[in-house]
């Protein structure tokens, strides 16, 4: 099925209860925060529109709770493993803190796994010939780019970060990061492309041209690259 996209706009309302994505004028007063996913693990917290103060790792899972909500018709009865994908260049610390807030509204089954490793089971179920190889993920999002390497589904060390505007150029920034663990441009497997919205299209197809044309190495660029991070968690 198509992924249920929601805007990351939380709305919580007097009732006790919270709707995600646009708020429907009708549903009366209610506090609404926006711009809370990368701010989880804050201690400031994130205000809402009204002045309403709230944790934003609260806000993230109170915000899963609402798309567990809405992607129940495509569930049915069936009993459902859930993951849920991370920015892979959030600390261990940051990821912990998702962790507690999601274990303390009862979503201790939502296992959490980083971008990365999500493209990377996206790719292994749908393009890999052979599993566990090498594989660097190249993520866009809006605030530049993020370099990872995945061996046998797990990233393999840290994430490397270039924001929009001041990196060096994209075979430079794969090679950084092969070179970091001793690695080789023979030894990757591939370079799989994912993005973000609001993401251009055409910025992913450049980021395919200059690893083909620099590195000589199979380059994936998905049919919606904007969908495979989403697409990989569900496989995962």
């Amino acid at each position: 099925p198509e992924p249920v996209e929601r805007l990351t706009h939380l709305h919580l309302h007097s009732d006790g209860t919270a709707t995600l994505g646009v708020r429907d004028p009708g549903a009366g007063e209610c506090s609404s925060f926006s711009g809370f996913v990368d701010r989880v693990g804050d201690p400031a917290g994130v205000r809402a529109e009204d002045g309403a103060l709230s944790r934003a790792e609260d806000l993230v899972a109170t915000a899963m709770e609402c798309l567990l909500a809405d992607a129940a018709p495509l569930v049915g009865d069936a009993p459902a493993t859930v993951a849920a994908a991370h920015p892979t260049e959030w600390s261990p610390a940051t990821v912990a803190v998702l962790r507690n807030a999601l274990d303390y509204v009862g979503l201790r089954h939502v296992a959490l796994i980083s971008d990365a490793e999500a493209v990377a089971a996206w790719f292994e179920a749908r393009v890999a010939q052979q599993s566990g190889r090498l594989v660097a993920v190249y993520h866009l999002d809006a605030g530049g780019s993020t370099v990872t390497l995945v061996r046998s589904g797990v990233a393999a060390g840290r994430a490397f970060r270039y924001p929009e505007g001041d990196a060096p150029s994209v075979p430079a920034q794969l090679s950084a990061a092969l070179g970091a663990f001793g690695w080789l441009v023979s030894n990757l497997d591939a370079v799989v492309i994912s993005t973000e919205d609001p993401v251009d299209p055409s910025a992913a197809q450049l980021v395919a041209q200059a690893v083909k044309a620099g590195m000589g190495v199979r380059c994936v660029l998905p049919p919606q690259p904007q969908h495979t991070v989403v697409r990989g968690a569900a496989l995962a």
